[in-house]
């Protein structure tokens, strides 16, 4: 009788060791469970914000732009080849349905500085008899890279080259960059 319960106190112990092996097994499988369903749910997430995004740029790649003008950033860039005075300039953009453009942040600043290789291009930037600088819708500029400026009494323009804005005579003849929304 004693070999029997020496016995089963053996079997008992070696029960106990696999049970608490399972236990051990059965918890590391829970954790690896949770960290799946979480990276499944962050996955799931990222799929998401992929898709939107993805759905933006279909966007963008459908809006058109008229022959001869550049699409960049939801809108459309005519890069003359003729130079006129400011105002001339300024008037063949509305005639062809945009204005002078009005660069917005640095961005739009690099895209046009690698349109401009070589050449002065007008912007629609104005000082007029110390108004101070604006665009040609009134506003005032909030992003700024003028190289030279005068405080003037008489009326000045702005010009970009490939690395700055230049104020000049608004009767001097520049090519000139216009600009409008793209078409959706």
């Amino acid at each position: 009788m004693n070999n029997t319960l020496v016995q089963s106190q053996s079997a008992l112990r070696n029960s106990s060791e696999e049970n608490t092996l399972l236990l051990h097994q059965l918890t590391q499988m829970n954790n690896t469970l949770v960290q799946s369903q979480s990276a499944l749910r962050n996955s799931s997430e990222e799929n998401t914000l992929l898709l939107h995004q993805l759905t933006l740029l279909e966007i963008e790649r459908r809006k058109k732009c008229a022959d001869g003008w550049d699409y960049f950033s939801g809108k459309c860039y005519f890069f003359s080849t003729d130079e006129k005075t400011w105002t001339v300039s300024r008037d063949d953009c509305v005639t062809l349905g945009g204005h002078l453009v009005i660069i917005e942040n640095e961005g739009e600043q690099t895209y046009i500085e690698s349109h401009c290789t070589g050449y002065h291009y007008w912007i629609g930037l104005q000082s007029l008899n110390y108004v101070g600088w604006r665009w040609t819708d009134k506003t005032k500029p909030i992003y700024w890279k003028p190289r030279t400026w005068k405080s003037d009494t008489y009326t000045r323009c702005m010009k970009t080259s490939f690395s700055a804005w230049l104020t000049t005579n608004c009767d001097s003849k520049n090519r000139h960059i216009c600009e409008c929304k793209a078409i959706a």
